[in-house]
């Protein structure tokens, strides 16, 4: 789900796939990344990641798309 969610943000510009991925990288290691996006993260890592993107809205958005 959660590469879904942000693939929605990329492909409907939401949000600049550029400022999303540099915060991404800046702020978690490639480790909890992967994790997240295989869905193996534990709960404080999804919200550590979630509160790494620039804005919350485009995703928040993106989530309820996916559903």
């Amino acid at each position: 789900m959660f590469d879904a969610v942000l693939m929605n943000v990329m492909l409907t510009e939401k949000e600049a796939g550029v400022d999303v991925f540099e915060q991404l990288y800046i702020k978690n290691s490639m480790q909890r990344l992967f994790r997240f996006l295989d869905e193996e993260s534990a709960l404080w890592e999804d919200i550590l990641i979630m509160n790494s993107v620039p804005r919350k809205w485009p995703f928040v958005q993106a989530v309820l798309e996916e559903l």
